[in-house]
């Protein structure tokens, strides 16, 4: 068994360190150095993942899902979510609204959300099997030096990531519900094995 190996993530915003399943030491990734973000999933915990890259980080984001309704209630969800939440309570204006939902795109085309893709989080259901059959998907379709992310909050990142070429780079993080206004949304350490 090797040493587990930590890839830590320095945000501006309180996120944490989240956990590489193991092989080469990595250096800090600082989240300015990712220029591109996909989201795997735009259901409740997808569209809030992409809300928080494109709020906090300000970065471009592309959401995949398997149709078009599936991605346009994600977006709808992000709108009334920055709304209640930012707009209506002062934080955001509408036109910083605006901005933060223009930095996110859709598609559903798998390919075409991940090909240029420098961080790749995956939110689908929780279930083992369904998650690895996208990972493989993931590892023949993202850039090879992209970061592949599983938000799982109990399933086996190590198992997950078997099913790539690129167990080093594959990460496990969990974010609270309500993504975007949990302050302390730490994403939890998911211990992985080589």
């Amino acid at each position: 068994m090797s040493a587990l190996k930590y890839h830590r993530v320095q945000p501006e915003a309180g996120w944490g360190a989240i956990h590489i399943t193991g092989g080469k030491e990595v250096d800090s990734v600082k989240l300015q150095d990712i220029e591109r973000v996909a989201v795997i999933g735009a259901g409740t915990m997808g569209s809030q993942i992409a809300q928080l890259f494109s709020q906090v980080g300000g970065y471009p984001v592309i959401v995949y899902d398997l149709n078009d309704e599936l991605l346009t209630q994600g977006i709808r969800s992000i709108k009334e979510n920055l709304q209640r939440h930012f707009v209506d309570k002062g934080p955001m204006t509408l036109d910083e609204m605006g901005k933060v939902v223009g930095r996110i795109r859709s598609t559903t085309n798998l390919l075409k959300a991940v090909k240029d893709a420098d961080f790749v989080v995956e939110s689908v259901f929780e279930n083992l099997e369904l998650k690895k059959n996208v990972f493989r998907q993931l590892d023949e379709s993202a850039p090879p030096n992209s970061i592949l992310a599983s938000n799982t909050s109990n399933l086996n990142i190590t198992e997950i990531a078997s099913v790539t070429k690129r167990r080093d780079t594959v990460v496990g993080m969990c974010f609270f519900i309500p993504v975007s206004i949990v302050k302390s949304n730490n994403p939890r350490q998911i211990r992985g094995l080589e």
